[in-house]
C-alpha cells in the first residue's frame, strides 16, 4: 500500500457513512476497529472487549495481533461500560505507536488500518485530551498507521484529527452546528448541495481541495 492518509467520514444516522467505512476496509490487510456499538459485525473475525485503559487490559488485543502479525486480521474492540473513552483511546494510541515504531519510514507490508466509528465519543473536540492518540495522528503515518474516522457530529470530533485528514466523506449532516463545520472545508459554494444530499450520497473532498459528488453503490 502507498499514499497513507487519514480519512474523515461524517453524516447523520443512517446515512451512509458505515457503508463507506466498510468499503474503505475492503482492501486493507491489516484492521483495527474501535466499534463500540458492533456496527461491523461480520466484517471483522473478532470481537474483544477491553475492561480499563491501562496497558495491561490491552493484552488480550496485543496478543491477538501478534498471533497474526505478518498475516491478515480484522479485529474490533470496545471499551466495556463504564471505561472512559478518551483514556481507552489515549492508551490505545500509546500502544499502537510502540508496535509500529520498528517500521518508522520502513513499514511496507505492515501497514495498519485503525478504524475508530463515533471517534467524537473518544478524541472530543477538547484542549489536551488523549495526546499519545494525538501523536499517533501526527506521526502514525510515517510508522505505517493510518486513521478511518467516523461520527454524527463532526463538529464534536477533536480539530487536531480533522485538519489531518487527507480525504473527508460528507454524507447528509443533522445539525447546523456540523453543516457549518463541513462548509468550512468545502467552501460555502456547497451549501445548498450539502443539505440536499440524501441518506447514501456524499460529497468527497480531497487532499488537493477538490470536491466531487458521489453515491454509495446499492445494498
Amino acid at each position: 500500500m502507498s499514499g497513507l492518509s487519514h480519512i474523515g467520514i461524517w453524516g447523520r444516522t443512517r446515512g451512509g457513512k458505515t457503508t463507506k467505512a466498510k468499503e474503505k476496509i475492503a482492501g486493507v490487510p491489516r484492521v483495527l476497529v474501535v466499534d463500540p456499538d458492533d456496527e461491523f459485525q461480520g466484517i471483522v473475525d473478532e470481537r474483544l472487549e477491553i475492561a480499563g485503559t491501562d496497558r495491561a487490559a490491552f493484552l488480550p488485543m496485543i496478543q491477538y495481533m501478534a498471533a497474526r502479525w505478518g498475516g491478515v486480521f480484522r479485529l474490533a474492540i470496545y471499551p466495556a461500560d463504564g471505561v472512559d473513552g478518551a483514556e481507552f483511546i489515549d492508551t490505545l494510541g500509546g500502544v499502537i505507536k510502540e508496535l509500529q515504531d520498528p517500521y518508522n519510514n520502513n513499514f511496507e507490508g505492515f501497514e495498519l488500518c485503525i478504524l475508530v466509528d463515533e471517534i467524537a465519543d473518544f478524541f472530543p473536540n477538547r484542549q489536551h485530551v488523549a495526546p499519545k492518540f494525538w501523536t499517533l495522528i501526527r506521526r502514525g503515518l510515517k510508522r505505517g498507521v493510518f486513521i478511518i474516522g467516523t461520527s454524527q457530529r463532526m463538529a464534536e470530533v477533536g480539530i487536531s484529527f480533522r485538519s489531518n485528514c487527507a480525504t473527508d466523506y460528507y454524507y447528509p449532516l443533522q445539525t447546523t452546528t456540523d453543516i457549518d463545520e463541513a462548509l468550512k472545508r468545502l467552501g460555502r459554494e456547497y451549501q445548498p448541495t450539502l443539505r440536499q444530499l440524501n441518506n447514501h450520497q456524499f460529497l468527497m473532498r480531497g487532499l488537493d481541495g477538490q470536491v466531487t459528488p458521489g453515491e454509495n453503490p446499492p445494498q
